[in-house]
């Protein structure tokens, strides 16, 4: 048996070494500048396209709603145009799994496996065509 003392890890930001992770400085510039981006770019931009297309369900194959969106659901039929977004929310998850529990990285296969068999244990035939 070692009852031995645990050192601790200290960890620095790669970009600036003098920088200490979750620091008081570090922790600043992550609510000050990261979470309102992260915000901003990761949810509410995508929410508000697809509260757009959400909107004009109906005219999603009409030449104006295809020119401006249609890189959007082009692959899929007009019943499931918001898969891409699904998509991108899931890899948002990751992502953030992935920084904030940088340690625990086995987090992040039982997070995305987790999220493939939800989203693959669907009852309904298209949805498993889409992926």
């Amino acid at each position: 048996m070692n009852f031995g003392t645990e050192t601790q890890v200290i960890r620095y930001v790669e970009r600036d070494l003098s920088l200490e992770c979750w620091g008081d400085e570090h922790r600043k510039w992550v609510l000050c500048v990261t979470l309102p981006c992260l915000l901003f770019w990761a949810i509410l931009v995508p929410l508000f396209v697809l509260s757009i297309l959400y909107k004009n369900s109906d005219k999603l194959f009409k030449y104006k709603m295809k020119s401006r969106y249609g890189w959007l659901y082009e692959g899929y039929n007009k019943d499931h145009y918001y898969w891409e977004f699904l998509i991108s929310f899931r890899k948002t998850a990751l992502i953030l799994i992935s920084v904030f529990l940088m340690d625990k990285n086995h987090a992040i296969g039982v997070t995305d496996l987790t999220l493939r068999h939800r989203v693959t244990n669907f009852k309904c035939f298209y949805f498993r065509r889409l992926q």
